[in-house]
């Protein structure tokens, strides 16, 4: 499915479990990314958490894993403690964050070293959720990008600008530019 203009297309598909077609899936995988590594600068795939070989094959492949959590210390905690991410290529993502809660950027990087320059969050913005709601998600973008007024709109496009630089330096970097 085409995103628009520049390249960005989405291949949708996959599901949280994996039966038997799993292996099937990891036999298909490195052809399957080595034709859209031939078509596309940068890969992006999205995987479930789980200790599943088709998840823990995508982390090995990937040259950068990006974990997305929420602000729950339970929840931070016991991913941490359940996943070994190869941390050398892992950034963890705050998913709707809020500066003001006491587990905010400092106070998590500050109690978990394996955060420690490695730690990103992208703001609450109930725009942003509604636009997912309705999969509206590509006139959401269109429509607020070019924003030059201070407020949460704007703090939310920069930290998904930052963000994106952060994703997009892997390319430079000679890997085979897969984010998982």
């Amino acid at each position: 499915m085409s995103l628009g203009k520049g390249g960005i297309d989405l291949l949708c598909g996959t599901r949280n479990y994996y039966g038997a077609e799993q292996e099937e899936l990891l036999k298909y995988l490195p052809f399957l990314y080595s034709r859209l590594e031939a078509e596309y600068d940068l890969i992006l795939t999205d995987t479930s958490f789980g200790n599943n070989r088709l998840s823990q094959q995508l982390w090995i492949e990937a040259d950068i894993l990006a974990v997305t959590l929420n602000q729950n210390i339970s929840v931070i905690r016991n991913t941490l403690k359940e996943y070994q991410f190869p941390l050398e290529k892992t950034i963890f993502i705050l998913n709707n964050y809020h500066g003001s809660s006491a587990y905010n950027l400092r106070t998590l990087e500050k109690h978990f070293k394996n955060f420690k320059g490695r730690l990103y969050a992208i703001p609450h913005l109930t725009a942003f959720m509604d636009a997912v709601s309705d999969r509206d998600l590509i006139n959401f973008y269109l429509k607020n990008m070019s924003l030059r007024r201070p407020g949460e709109r704007e703090a939310f496009f920069q930290r998904v600008f930052k963000l994106t630089e952060v994703l997009l330096k892997e390319q430079d970097k000679g890997g085979k530019r897969y984010v998982t």
